[in-house]
Order: structure tokens, then sequence, then C-alpha cells
């Protein structure tokens, strides 16, 4: 990911606003939030605000996913976890896993499911 130039935008009233400056894998806005994957997590509990970014164990990350509802953010590589949003806010990062007698494999295809 160094040496990339990409940055996020998104969309508002009076044209585009620039959210982060960096690139990222994925990300989701909803209700003001701002979370988003790259070699870290990154959570802005507003678009203004200046975000939190979270380091990752040293994991090759492919997807992320939010249960905007459950306040839970799922994060795929191989040996899957996740974290809620609350956590994030507060700069936690200790990722859980989705195998503590919760799945019976860790060979994820869609997080949404």
């Amino acid at each position: 990911m160094k040496g990339r130039s990409d940055k996020v935008y998104v969309l508002e009233d009076d044209g585009f606003k620039e959210v982060y400056d960096r690139y990222v894998i994925t990300f989701f806005v909803k209700d003001g939030k701002f979370l988003a994957l790259s070699d870290s997590l990154i959570c802005k509990p507003t678009l203004d605000s200046k975000g939190i970014e979270i380091r990752l164990p040293n994991k090759e990350y492919t997807d992320l996913a939010v249960d905007w509802d459950d306040g839970v953010v799922f994060v795929s590589t191989f040996g899957d976890g996740y974290i809620t949003i609350d956590e994030l806010i507060k700069g936690e990062c200790t990722l859980k896993s989705f195998n503590d007698g919760f799945l019976m494999t860790l060979k994820i295809r869609n997080l949404v499911y």
C-alpha cells in the first residue's frame, strides 16, 4: 500500500468532501460515521473528526463488513474476527475470533452472511 495516493470522498449537498487521505481496501459511511480497512482499522465517529486508527495484527486483510444495528465490525483474513464500534471509538484493538464456538470453519466467503 505504500506509495498510493488514493483518497476517500463522500458526496454531500454542496459537492464532494474528502474524509480520508490514504488508500483503503473498503469503507462504509452511515449516519456521519466512517469505518474503513487498510493496514489498520479506521474509525471516524463523525466525518469531520480526526479519526482513530487501530493497528491490526500483521496479517493480510481482505474485507470489512459492518452490522450498524448491533455495532459490530467484521474483518476478514485467514483467521477472521470482529470488534465492536464502541471498542474502536475507545481505541481498543483486540479482534475476537469467530471460531470461539461461533463457526465450524474459518473459510468465510461472505462476511455479510
